[in-house]
């Protein structure tokens, strides 16, 4: 190389070239941390794999995956599910690998499941780190929403029959309400964007994965160990089921000693081939398990209706059919509260003026019995005519008796003779205790205002 001052050559940067050729032949290329490449050899973080405790649609043998839908509380996690993930945060401390990041779904059995493991092993809201769509289940189109048990067995034969090494077949039919129908190659898909952001954004962390189902997390494993797609259901975690370094090795191994003994799995792909063909057949509108659920629970809502007013019309028809009795015999006939005060008002003031003409009654009859005795003489009175005699004492006594009558509300009083040997005060006492005496029809009246009392409350207790 020649120098511009001189046209000398210059050795030195061919000397420097030379020099560090050594040391770049032996460095290392730098680690791409981009889009991940399966089946991985070596990840950059230590993963936990969750699924979430079992959910109450679960409980209730519903299969859920419409991803619109997982946020409803009817999917949180049941009181079975709560031990379940508290099973596993057990074993997560005691194996001491407890998580630096936790990664979870919008399921509201996932939500419920995080928050509680952030309990149990003291973790911050910081580290409870929601994932809105790479965690979501494969989706299952029409089949959505019916029995849970058939339908998963349905779905692992069609898996292992038809959809491929890579996943690209056994495709469920489209529902008409919104629910995706998947294949496992579009649920791999966003697998392996979670992953590629997870080691993009991480380095050196533990970070635990919690997945509403149980062919996502199995998926994942096999995505990582190179294990055809439709033999992803070997691996299928279970509710509450965690899985600590999820590995390459790892899940070589567990899918080895799964295949030990095949006979339960191999059980459940033969059911579901039959239920695969009943689902086939099936041409029409399916209507969804919760559909049923729910039309059940409206009838039986209906039916308690009609027999609650079923006996609120039998006991109407009994109280009508008393009052018409009561009505029919005036003696029994109830009497409405308002008629009751009204009646017992006019039986007081009626019982107050007895008394009061009861009172003037007897000075009455004192006063007039005097003027009687005064007037009454046993010497005739002589009247202007042929020599006729009358007894005036008895005109007298005739008219004290009329008047007497008169005033009288119930029973009439007998006259008092005074012509007799008796003195004036022997008659006024014997007068006296005549009327004390007397039958006034207190004691009835009462006797019928107790027996009115006791048959309306009678009444009362009855419509009660």
């Amino acid at each position: 190389m020649l120098s511009p001052d001189d046209g000398k050559c210059d050795s030195a940067p061919r000397r420097q070239f030379l020099w560090s050729l050594p040391l770049m032949l032996l460095s290392l290329p730098a680690q791409a941390r981009g889009l991940v490449k399966f089946p991985c050899e070596q990840l950059g973080n230590k993963y936990h794999f969750m699924r979430a405790g079992i959910s109450l649609l679960e409980e209730e043998n519903i299969w859920s995956t419409n991803p619109l839908f997982l946020t409803n509380r009817e999917d949180a996690l049941s009181r079975k599910g709560q031990e379940q993930v508290v099973a596993a945060c057990q074993k997560i401390a005691s194996l001491f690998h407890l998580p630096t990041v936790v990664k979870y779904s919008l399921a509201a059995s996932c939500i419920d499941t995080s928050n509680l493991i952030g309990q149990e092993l003291r973790l911050g809201r910081d580290r409870l780190i929601p994932e809105f769509t790479f965690l979501d289940p494969r989706a299952i189109g029409r089949w959505d929403m019916l029995e849970l048990q058939s339908t998963k067995a349905a779905v692992w034969a069609f898996d292992n029959d038809d959809a491929g090494p890579s996943g690209l077949g056994a495709r469920p039919p489209p529902n008409i309400d919104g629910t995706p129908h998947e294949t496992l190659s579009d649920q791999a898909i966003r697998l392996r964007q979670l992953l590629s952001i997870l080691e993009s954004q991480y380095s050196g962390d533990t970070i635990l994965l919690i997945f509403p189902d149980g062919t996502g997390p199995a998926l994942l494993s096999a995505m990582i160990a190179g294990i055809p797609y439709n033999r992803i259901h070997e691996l299928e975690f279970f509710p509450g089921e965690i899985r600590l370094d999820v590995t390459k090795n790892s899940v070589l191994e567990l899918w080895k000693t799964r295949q030990e003994d095949m006979s339960e799995y191999l059980d459940v792909l033969e059911e579901g081939r039959r239920q695969l063909a009943i689902l086939r057949k099936q041409t029409g509108d399916i209507v969804s398990l919760k559909d049923v659920k729910l039309e059940e629970e409206r009838i039986a809502i209906d039916k308690a209706y009609q027999e609650k007013e079923r006996k609120r019309k039998l006991v109407e028809e009994k109280q009508n059919q008393k009052l018409v009795a009561r009505q029919r015999d005036p003696v029994d006939a109830p009497i409405s509260p308002t008629a009751f005060a009204s009646l017992a008002g006019i039986s007081l003031v009626g019982g107050a003026s007895l008394l009061t003409m009861g009172s003037r009654d007897r000075d009455s009859i004192s006063s007039e019995t005097d003027d009687t005795s005064v007037k009454s003489s046993p010497i005739p009175a002589v009247e202007s005519g042929p020599n006729m005699l009358f007894n005036v004492s008895a005109r007298k006594d005739l008219d004290l008796t009329e008047s007497l009558q008169k005033r009288s509300l119930f029973t009439p009083i007998e006259p008092v003779d005074v012509n007799g040997e008796k003195s004036k005060s022997e008659a006024a006492a014997t007068a006296m205790e005549a009327y004390m005496d007397r039958d006034d029809g207190a004691e009835d009246w009462l006797r019928s205002i107790s027996e009115i009392v006791e048959e309306n409350e009678k009444a009362d207790h009855d419509w009660a």
